[in-house]
């Protein structure tokens, strides 16, 4: 048995995730406390990324951030839904997010019956909005590639308000 330290609820081993690097070989923290922490920082990215760029990407919709969903631009490139990965590593979830692009569910919608815009039309898009990420990012170059390879922190997700004008 051990003692998560975020609950402080004594549990049995096989409900704390492993870790090489502790001397027991377990997490500090039992699965509950460490999913509800992943979650809680995923949902943050998730929203963050939603309204980084102002709501839907085609008609700008953004009052209720929960209608805003997440387009794969090229399907053969999808590896996981994003609804899907709220307990998964950020890095991944980050990873995802950028073959994205986001649109409220009636853009979405129309897109996916074929009377809404087309495939390339979504495409020149997403490819303004990796733009747009270059601005808001710290960086001064925004390389897609360069962020599908290496994990990414949340600062990557926080707007400086200088950046902007």
């Amino acid at each position: 048995m051990k003692r998560c330290k975020q609950c402080k609820k004594l549990r049995s081993f096989d409900q704390f995730y492993a870790d090489a690097n502790k001397d027991d070989g377990l997490r500090t923290n039992c699965i509950i406390c460490t999913n509800k922490v992943t979650r809680r920082r995923n949902d943050d990215i998730i929203d963050s990324y939603r309204m980084l760029f102002g709501g839907c990407a085609v008609c700008g919709y953004d009052k209720c951030i929960a209608a805003i969903e997440f387009h794969h631009i090229d399907p053969k490139n999808k590896e996981n839904t994003i609804s899907k990965m709220k307990t998964a590593q950020s890095h991944l979830l980050i990873k995802e997010l950028l073959k994205c692009i986001p649109l409220c569910c009636i853009c979405h919608r129309e897109h996916h019956a074929g009377v809404g815009l087309s495939t390339e039309n979504l495409q020149n898009i997403h490819d303004d909005l990796a733009h747009k990420w270059s601005l808001y990012s710290r960086e001064e170059t925004f390389d897609v590639s360069s962020v599908l390879t290496e994990p990414i922190t949340m600062d990557t997700f926080v707007v400086d308000e200088d950046t902007k004008k």
